[in-house]
């Protein structure tokens, strides 16, 4: 006999390697992509990729905090973060129209000179 899952969601009866198609089961499959694009995002804008744009990458540690509040902002259990990272640059995480969600980066750099009048 063939061995069999159980959908989480509604209780069918499934073989090995099938996807239920409840409205559930396509819901949870739908944020669980979302969720994954959006990690793959901040990997790319604050891991070792970000190099390539001229940023400078930060820590696995800050990254895996984002990745928390990816998921967490997925799940509509916060609509925001924002992170003052090590570096100075500041990461916000979003959740936008349409259930979107947004990841930026921003780095800001100051320089300034004081001359004085000459005698």
């Amino acid at each position: 006999m063939d061995k069999q899952n159980i959908c989480k969601y509604c209780g069918q009866v499934l073989m090995t390697d099938v996807e239920c198609d409840c409205p559930e089961a396509k819901k949870a499959r739908k944020i669980e992509d979302h969720i994954q694009r959006a990690k793959m995002a901040v990997t790319e804008m604050f891991g070792e990729q970000s190099k390539k744009e001229g940023y400078k990458p930060v820590s696995d540690d800050c990254i895996e905090i984002m990745f928390y509040a990816i998921e967490q902002i997925a799940y509509q259990k916060i609509h925001m973060a924002s992170f003052v990272l090590p570096s100075g640059a500041k990461a916000k995480l979003t959740r936008g129209g349409k259930g979107s969600i947004k990841v930026e980066r921003s780095e800001t750099k100051k320089a300034a000179k004081t001359v004085e009048e000459r005698l």
